[in-house]
This record gives C-alpha cells, structure tokens and sequence, in this order.
C-alpha cells in the first residue's frame, strides 16, 4: 500500500494528538504596538505527488486560513503575530476501492512572505487521523514524535504553482525537520496544484 506524505503506512481509526510538550509552542503574543500591515492566505486545492494532473488513484487536498500583522521597522524574519488553521487530507484508492484516508490538522504559528506570491506557512500538527475499511489494524506511530509542520507556497522554474512540505513525525532521537517561518528545503515533497487555489493578502 502507498504511504502518507508523512510516511505513515494507513490502518484503522486512529487519532494521533500533538504531545504536551510541543503544545507549548503556542502563536506570538499579541503586540501592545499597532500592527499596520495585515497579510492573509486562504483557500482550498487539490494537489498531487507526482504532476500537474490528478492522480486517480489518490486524492490530496489542502484547505487553509491563515493570518499575520507585522510592525513597520522591524528587523524580525517573522511577523509580530500569526494564527490560523490548515487541514492536509489524503484519501487513497486501488482499482477505484477506497483503501484509506489521512487527515492532519495543523494550528498555524507563522505566516510570512517571501516575495511575490509567494509564502511560508508554519505550524503544530494538532493531530494525525488515520481512516481505513473495517478490518484494518491499528498503525504503529513513534511515540514522541515531532509535529512541527512547514509549507511553502511557490513557483517552480515553468510557472507552475507548487507547495513543498516538510514535517515528518519522527522518534524523538531524531531533530525536528521543519523550523517556525523557515522555507521547507529538501526534506519533503514538492507538490503540485492541479485544483484550486489559494490568495495571499
């Protein structure tokens, strides 16, 4: 059977919560100061693995609200105050039978631009959910894992609209693999939007 994005085989009914520990690495503070510039990313697309056309045997999707307020002058990568919400889903299918669905839910603590349209999204899985038929077993998850999850939203070199990913959970032994409102590089897929879209504001 094909694996998750975060290499997770699917099995039945499971949810998996973000450990106590990461739970504390909660959004910004609100500033006291007045915010003056506002920036937004919503929207909804499907996406896929492999190209620019959907793959009938898989069906990846992303929805997010997301939003930020910066403080003019301020020499900080990141923006005074981020929240919002993202929900990655992906179903698969073998000869047209449904064979599985993962859901992870993920509680935004950065939103940044990076130029353009394009943007990077960073957050805390709040949870993994695995769905399979009944009969199923239940998956092995590593306990411990690190739920810190980064997207960035881009272009590749032929104008196509892409989403690269990293944050897979992992033993505790292992670091993390995506850092709060840094650029995903090299440790997860690259995806593709087939569908839909998303505005940055």
């Amino acid at each position: 059977m094909r694996r998750l994005l975060t290499g997770i085989t699917l099995a039945t009914v499971v949810v998996v919560a973000v450990p106590a520990a990461a739970a504390s690495a909660a959004p910004a503070s609100e500033s006291q100061d007045s915010a003056v510039r506002a920036s937004a990313l919503r929207g909804w697309a499907r996406l896929d693995t492999h190209g620019p056309v959907a793959d009938p045997n898989e069906t990846l999707t992303m929805s997010v609200d997301a939003h930020a307020v910066s403080r003019p002058g301020d020499p900080r990568a990141d923006p005074a105050k981020s929240w919002g919400h993202a929900t990655v889903t992906h179903a698969f299918r073998e000869n047209g039978k449904w064979k599985g669905t993962v859901r992870v839910e993920v509680s935004v603590d950065c939103l940044t631009r990076k130029g353009g349209s394009d943007a990077v999204l960073t957050g805390t899985a709040e949870s993994v959910t695995y769905t399979v038929p009944p009969g199923g077993t239940r998956p092995h998850f590593p306990e411990n894992w690190h739920p810190e999850v980064a997207f960035g939203f881009h272009r590749d070199d032929e104008g196509r609209r892409r989403i690269a990913w990293s944050g897979i959970p992992q033993n505790q032994e292992a670091p993390p693999v995506a850092t709060r409102c840094t650029t995903p590089v090299g440790t997860g897929p690259d995806l593709y939007l087939v569908r839909g879209g998303f505005t940055l504001r």
